[in-house]
This record gives structure tokens, sequence and C-alpha cells, in this order.
């Protein structure tokens, strides 16, 4: 997200379900802001969906989703943890059963603790107008970017 062209524009552009959280750091976000700003048409709207903040982050926690139907039965456990105070970590253990048998295996995730200020300034260093919605689609909020 910080650094590619589609040599085009879009009446609108999205960076949803928390994708800008691993972008690194403040420099990571204002240099997301401005490739994803580089897409908008005049008049054009950019909506990001921001990962979590850091007073909402809780480190040590577990989280577990499953699914089960006659194809697959799948259990996802995410154990949540901290790598500093600005980087969660989550270590996203996946056991999956299929009528061909059964597979496991980890993924590491690591997302960057943005502040409002932050996430605010990122967008603004990219040149856009920026309204914040604190609610959202599923209480994260949303951030929008008008040129």
């Amino acid at each position: 997200m910080r650094d590619f062209d589609l040599g085009r524009q879009f009446d609108a552009v999205t960076c949803l379900f928390s994708a800008i959280g691993f972008v690194g750091g403040p420099e990571g976000l204002s240099a997301a802001g401005r490739s994803l700003a580089t897409h908008l048409a005049p008049g054009g709207v950019l909506i990001v969906e921001p990962w979590l903040k850091p007073d909402v982050w809780r480190p040590n926690t577990r989280h577990l989703l499953t699914h089960d139907d006659e194809n697959v039965t799948l259990a996802r456990l995410t154990m949540s943890g901290i790598r500093d105070e600005r980087v969660s970590t989550m270590a996203m253990h996946y056991l999956v059963g299929t009528p061909d048998g059964t597979d496991y295996f980890v993924e590491q995730l690591d997302a960057y603790l943005f502040t409002d200020d932050e996430m605010r300034a990122g967008l603004e260093d990219a040149g856009l107008t920026v309204e914040h919605d604190p609610e959202g689609l599923g209480g994260r909020g949303l951030w929008f970017g008008t040129h």
C-alpha cells in the first residue's frame, strides 16, 4: 500500500478490514495515504477502516472462531500479544478438517496501533480533507478523505 500505481483513478478507493495497520508506523501511514490518494479522481473519496487504537488493544487474550459444515470444519484460535507499545501481534492458529484430512498451520501478524491523531495526520499528509466516523462498520470507526 505504501508504493503502488495502478495507472488510473477511481471515484472511490477503499482500505477496509483494518489493512492499514500493516503499513508500519506513521511514515508508512503517510506513504500509504499518498499512494491511495493518487488513485482518487477529482471529487473522489477514500474510505479507510482503521485497526485498533493503542488504548483498546488487549495483549495476552485469546479469541476463537469456528465453522462447521459438511465440507470443512475450521477453528482459528488467535493469541494476542504486543511487541512494543505500538505494535500488536497475533498468532493465528488454524485447524482445518476436510474429508481428505486435517491440516494445522500458524500465521503471525503484526499491526501498528495508530491513534486518531496519527490517522488524521497520515491522511492529511496526502493532501486530503479528512472526516472521521468514530463508530464505522463494526465499532473501529471509518476515515474519509477527499481532495
